[in-house]
């Protein structure tokens, strides 16, 4: 999915303004701030339950029927979802959430284009919010426009220069396109915001090992490990380059770790890693 969903519903916990909570809606906002706890705490069931006693409390509530979208939309439930969303909408037109939630839903269904739009409603009622943009941008990343990821990514950076995923990510989408001089340039950025980011210096192994530099790759893939040892996908590229370098014991060592760990299998790139580890490897 374009951006963690339960992230966003989690971005808004301490929203509830002292209007909302002097006025009538009282029980729907408790009833939704106990929903975000128990999200909070990975009780995604009851966070739902909650939510929807929280709109049945108070119908007019946009919030909760934006975060009902949300964790529907996590669930993948995406015909419940936009009917929440558009809830949301018939009583708040100017939700930026709910356009940007039917957004990340259209372009899960791979309607790229009715995607576009809502994230272009969401810029027209907040053109100096980078949120629209990223999400357009990894959904553009998802379905491998890369040049219009880019051109996204570099309008979240207009509002905010020292974005790190969005510095981080042109990064990685010119390596996927094979331009490792602009990749490096980037990474390099990212670093520089950065340093002790595991998810930079893995990328940065990635333009290593691209252009050949397997002792360069591996170094990176290390120091990724020493600041988050629990780091599947650095595991899994760490097997990949001991695999290269024939050195198969500490290969299988590697791979076993982030079988054990997970990595994101939904990626084309890492799962084809990995069938060709396995392959050779057992």
């Amino acid at each position: 999915m374009p951006v963690n969903a339960i992230r966003q519903v989690l971005n808004t916990r301490h929203a509830v303004t002292l209007a909302a909570l002097n006025s009538s809606m009282l029980p729907a906002y408790q009833f939704r701030q106990q929903a975000l706890d128990a999200l909070a705490v990975g009780n995604k069931a009851k966070a739902i339950q909650l939510l929807q006693e929280a709109v049945q409390a108070s119908p007019g509530l946009d919030d909760g029927w934006n975060d009902l979208c949300a964790l529907h939309y996590d669930q993948q439930l995406y015909e419940q979802a936009s009917r929440e969303c558009e809830r949301a909408l018939e009583l708040n037109p100017g939700s930026i959430t709910a356009h940007i939630n039917l957004g990340n839903i259209a372009c899960d269904k791979g309607k790229l284009h009715d995607a576009i739009a809502e994230f272009d409603q969401a810029v027209q009622l907040d053109d100096m919010s980078k949120e629209p943009h990223k999400n357009l941008a990894v959904c553009y990343q998802r379905w491998k426009r890369y040049d219009d990821a880019i051109g996204a990514f570099q309008k979240v950076l207009a509002i905010v220069p020292d974005d790190l995923a969005s510095v981080n990510d042109i990064g990685n989408l010119y390596r996927k396109q094979g331009n490792l001089d602009e990749a490096e340039r980037w990474i390099q950025k990212a670093l520089v915001l950065d340093p002790k980011s595991p998810v930079v210096h893995v990328n940065a192994g990635l333009v290593r090992f691209k252009r050949g530099l397997r002792t360069d790759a591996m170094r990176e893939y290390e120091q990724a490990l020493s600041l988050f040892p629990d780091y599947g996908l650095a595991h899994l590229l760490l097997a990949q380059v001991y695999y290269q370098a024939g050195e198969n014991k500490e290969a299988v060592r590697h791979l076993r770790r982030a079988e054990k760990l997970g990595f994101p299998r939904e990626d084309p790139e890492w799962l084809n890693i990995t069938v060709q580890l396995q392959q050779v490897l057992r």
